[in-house]
């Protein structure tokens, strides 16, 4: 939990716009929390799957982008291409290059 911390701290310290970008909600229906944090030409999305089973968010028209974070370290510097996976109760840091707002679902 530790070194998660540490991780987060210094992709904030690194990453402005996670700390001072524009905030926006990402609609979902299936108990995942998402949302954009947006500065200048940097795009992040954020997920947490606040369940305790495994779901998917499926980005359209489409979001392209890497794992900058997440609660599994091992995912760390995924590509994420349209659908992000997510495992039980985890959260993900995603550098995304294009984004829109429409999420499906499922």
């Amino acid at each position: 939990m530790l070194s998660l911390t540490r991780a987060l701290l210094a992709l904030r310290r690194r990453e402005p716009t996670l700390s001072l970008g524009d905030w926006a909600p990402l609609q979902t229906t299936n108990g995942v929390l998402s949302y954009t944090r947006a500065c200048a030409d940097r795009l992040f999305v954020i997920a947490l799957n606040l369940d305790s089973i495994p779901k998917a968010i499926r980005f359209e028209p489409c979001l392209h982008g890497t794992i900058e974070l997440s609660t599994n370290a091992k995912r760390t510097g995924e590509p994420v291409y349209e659908r992000l996976d997510l495992s039980a109760d985890e959260a993900v840091i995603v550098s995304a290059i294009q984004v829109s707002p429409v999420v499906l679902t499922y």
